[in-house]
């Protein structure tokens, strides 16, 4: 079906059932009948290929088909990575793909209109359309649930730098994107898609880097670091009493106590004043084994919370309640804030309601469920994957330490970030790795030669 599906389908048990659209199919209307005209001489490459093979530029015409398919599917394993960079060589589908998208990672105006104000606090932009509707886009940082890798990481959009209150914008500029996969160019014109780093590789036979196996620098594991979040679900029943609770912002080690707490009776009054007889060391010890700790069983830093129960909140202890309550009122109060506009965006607010159902996340409880969400940066080590550009995925062997950089002759000032055995691109039939390598570096080898001519070289 040339003209309207690429390449792509799964190399798994869903092969050829599962398709991909080109980039312009020869599709007339929202019925999906076919009827564009369509001659394979004269074809485009939007017209043959998808998006997803778009963005890896020669991946589709320089590598084995297999392969073109398994770059699809890696692509959906794509992570924010400390460092990441566009590529200097592309279709354009790069550019195109910001305008493709949802609101999720890149947000678009609708219409021609103006920013009209900034909630710090509730983390909103305010926009207001030339046609007098109002919308906003959600700043906070969201924990998602990456499918492709199985944990959570952060969506955050961020407003580009040229937008202040009062700045006007056209119909279908960028207002705000995700910056760990959309980098602005410095004519403000274009938002590139980044899918890594750029990185000087050499291409050599070495005992480390034996078939699938790869070298990878120090500097490049730190950049190449991927921020993961974690889930900790700590349940407390109706009558626990808090006594202390960790806070987004704070930072924790495993086995910190993210809540101390007290399951207390109906007679809480009277155990107090049959405390107050003891001694102060009796009643340090008597309080103390009476505690319980929900501990964080991962290090990092606290991101989000969130906070589900399924009683009313007038049974629950007062301490306990008082909490919710301040989640509660939290939570309203941007809802309030967003009363009026559009809702054309992406704008998710937790469920501050209580919950009709005996379970919650599929524990069978009766109380309060509170979410902490922990994030620690994770580097890149011997025993990782990585890809270099499409579709070749390796193993790394062995992370250099820093300041012992391998370097070529001809730019003895800059280090080598990583090292490739050619065999993997031999067994995986791959030419578009080294094609990609060379376009690169004739670019930038140019690049230093006008900076050098100009006077302008460091």
């Amino acid at each position: 079906m040339l003209g309207l599906y690429g390449f792509f389908t799964p190399v798994s048990a869903a092969v050829g059932i599962n398709r991909s659209l080109v980039m312009n199919p020869k599709i007339t209307n929202t019925r999906g009948y076919l009827g564009k005209d369509f001659n394979l001489k004269d074809a485009t490459q939007d017209e043959l290929l998808t998006f997803g093979e778009l963005v890896n530029g020669f991946n589709a015409t320089h590598a084995d088909a297999t392969r073109v398919c398994m770059a699809t599917t890696q692509s959906k394993h794509i992570v924010p990575t400390k460092v990441s960079h566009p590529g200097l060589v592309g279709t354009g589908a790069d550019k195109a793909l910001v305008h493709v998208l949802g609101q999720d990672f890149c947000f678009k105006a609708s219409e021609d209109g103006v920013i009209s104000s900034i909630d710090s606090k509730n983390k909103l932009i305010f926009i207001t359309y030339n046609n007098g509707v109002k919308t906003a886009i959600d700043m906070e940082a969201k924990p998602v649930f990456n499918q492709g890798s199985g944990f959570y990481t952060t969506n955050e959009l961020k407003l580009l730098p040229q937008y202040k209150v009062g700045t006007k914008f056209k119909k279908s500029d960028v207002i705000a994107l995700n910056d760990s996969f959309f980098k602005q160019t410095a004519d403000e014109d274009s938002h590139l898609f980044c899918a890594g780093r750029l990185s000087k590789v050499a291409i050599m036979c070495m005992d480390n880097t034996f078939e699938d196996s790869s070298v990878i620098t120090a500097k490049l594991a730190d950049e190449m670091s991927v921020d993961i979040i974690s889930g900790r679900e700590v349940v407390l029943k109706q009558n626990s009493k808090l006594i202390s609770i960790a806070h987004v912002g704070e930072v924790v080690d495993v086995n910190t106590p993210l809540v101390i707490f007290e399951e207390v009776g109906d007679n809480e009054k009277e155990a107090l004043d049959a405390l107050d007889k003891l001694s102060t060391d009796d009643k340090d010890t008597v309080s103390k084994l009476a505690r319980n700790m929900a501990k964080a069983k991962y290090a990092g830093e606290i991101v989000s919370v969130e906070v589900f129960y399924n009683t009313d909140l007038e049974n629950l202890h007062p301490s306990l309640r008082d909490y919710v309550n301040d989640y509660i009122t939290r939570y309203t109060k941007k809802a309030n804030s967003l009363k009026g506009i559009k809702e054309d965006d992406l704008i998710t607010l937790p469920n501050t309601n209580k919950i009709e159902s005996d379970k919650i996340m599929g524990t069978e409880m009766q109380g309060v469920m509170i979410n902490f969400y922990i994030k620690h940066t994770e580097p890149m080590n011997v025993g990782n994957k990585v890809t270099f550009f499409s579709s070749c995925k390796t193993i790394i062997a062995e992370v250099i330490e820093e300041g012992k950089e391998p370097y070529s002759d001809y730019h003895k000032d800059q280090s080598v970030d990583a090292i490739l055995t050619p065999m993997s691109l031999v067994s995986r039939m791959l030419q578009d790795v080294p094609l990609l390598g060379f376009s690169n570096k004739v670019l930038l080898e140019l690049k230093m030669q006008i900076l050098e001519e100009m006077g302008l070289k460091k």
